[in-house]
């Protein structure tokens, strides 16, 4: 980690104000007025938790509005982020319904969901949300997803209610059959997936600001490694728990972790690659 020379201490106005910066070298005080600390060498060595402080205060110290001009409207950043929102949905209601359908790993004996091969990709989604937008669009992003799917369900058993035609009673049965494994499990992982993204989410912006911004690869790895956790131990306790041994029970949660792991150490590429493309494209 590079070596830092300054750091911030605070604000101050005599009679302008200014920032309160600290020589870490000498303790010394320098006070710098706000309109000119982004044109001094000071700047290029604050975090950007500091940059942004100075941003805050020097706006509201100078009275700033804000005005919005047609040119700063950056549609394929917030396009961007509308694409990657609907794909997060769409992979949590996919685990949803394939959650239904067990399967066994390449008969090592360990039995999984289907949804376990689609569900880990809604972690390496919102590290790129959390990445690019920050910790409030990541966790607006879930909540979206979370109440797309409860609407989804709320219209799948409303289907199951109306009335069918004859044609269509052959297959009824199988119809509501699917409804109610989909009832099933859907509690279990709403609820998990909502606390385990929030955790992931949270996680990678701590991470983040612990390592001034740097280590990519160690906060996308140990944010999704534990919120896999906390989600595999939720998922698997609410909708099992009452029906299967606990010899089974963590037979599971330590297959659904080493998947999950596995997607977290090929998730960083994505994210790799998503920054680039990012920094090349939309953050222009």
């Amino acid at each position: 980690m590079q070596n830092r020379k300054y750091k911030l201490i605070g604000f101050s106005r005599h009679p302008e104000h200014v920032a309160n910066v600290m020589v870490l070298a000498t303790g010394k005080q320098l006070s710098i007025p706000l309109n000119e600390i982004f044109n001094s060498t000071v700047a290029e060595d604050l975090s950007p938790i500091e940059t942004k402080e100075i941003c805050r205060k020097l706006y509201s110290a100078e009275g700033f509005q804000g005005a919005y001009d047609i040119k700063d409207r950056k549609e394929s950043y917030w396009i961007t982020f509308a694409a990657i929102a609907t794909i997060l949905s769409a992979v949590f209601i996919l685990s949803n319904i394939t959650g239904v359908k067990p399967i066994e790993i390449a008969g090592s004996g360990f039995i999984v969901p289907f949804a376990i091969f689609l569900y880990p990709i809604s972690f390496i989604l919102v590290d790129i949300l959390n990445e690019f937008y920050g910790l409030r669009m990541a966790r607006a992003a879930i909540l979206l997803s979370t109440v797309t799917n409860a609407f989804l369900l709320l219209m799948l058993n409303l289907s199951g209610y109306a009335p069918t035609i004859s044609d269509w009673e052959a297959v009824n049965e199988s119809y509501q059959s699917i409804i109610h494994s989909i009832n099933s499990v859907f509690l279990a992982s709403m609820i998990a997936y909502f606390v385990s993204e929030n955790v992931n989410a949270y996680l990678l912006q701590k991470i983040k600001q612990l390592t001034n911004g740097r280590r990519l690869v160690v906060r996308v790895f140990f944010s999704t490694f534990f919120a896999s956790l906390i989600d595999s131990a939720i998922f698997i306790y609410l909708a099992f728990s009452h029906i299967l041994s606990p010899t089974v029970l963590w037979s599971m949660f330590i297959c659904q972790v080493v998947v999950k792991s596995i997607y977290a150490i090929v998730g960083v590429g994505p994210i790799y690659g998503a920054r680039a493309l990012f920094n090349k494209y939309i953050n222009r």
